[in-house]
């Protein structure tokens, strides 16, 4: 019986020693924890993993409204007018007199009157100043209703002078 107690107790002893060193490695490999510092229940991680595969499960629906945005950017850009655009300003300016009753308009553009202005960034690609003579046969009501339309049109257009 003393061998069978012998062996039981060195056994014991074995199991004790590596019960205390996986405790040890156990304490050590835990990060240090930073004073004042508030531990992250598991509630909260939980909570933070549902707000991330909401988030994800959002993604494809995002992706569609993104792309749905640059297509009417797209075609906003696409009415813009650019610094070479003088048809568009044409058809404007007869659509404006047919709709007010002016009539006899003959216009020109006017490139060696138009100031230097210089735009910024994308502005420079988008926008211009340009100088037009617009001649009509019109009464003064019809003038100033072809004058409100004309700065009421979808672009930026501005009357400077009128001689």
């Amino acid at each position: 019986m003393e061998k069978k107690q012998i062996q039981l107790a060195i056994l014991g002893g074995v199991i004790a020693t590596g019960v205390i060193v996986l405790a040890v490695n156990f304490v050590r490999s835990r990060p240090a924890a930073v004073p004042g510092a508030v531990a992250e229940s598991p509630g909260t991680s939980r909570e933070q993993l549902m707000k991330e595969e909401v988030m994800v499960k959002r993604l494809p629906q995002q992706r569609v409204e993104l792309a749905e945005l640059q297509k009417k950017r797209d075609a906003v850009a696409a009415d813009l007018p650019f610094e070479s655009d003088h048809t568009w300003l044409s058809r404007q300016i007869n659509q404006i007199a047919a709709a007010t009753g002016v009539s006899d308009v003959s216009q020109r553009y006017q490139a060696a009157f138009a100031p230097e202005v210089k735009f910024e960034g994308e502005a420079k690609d988008r926008y211009a100043e340009k100088t037009w003579e617009i001649r009509m046969r019109c009464g003064y009501h019809d003038l100033g209703k072809f004058l409100n339309k004309i700065e009421e049109a979808n672009r930026f257009l501005e009357v400077k002078e009128i001689g």
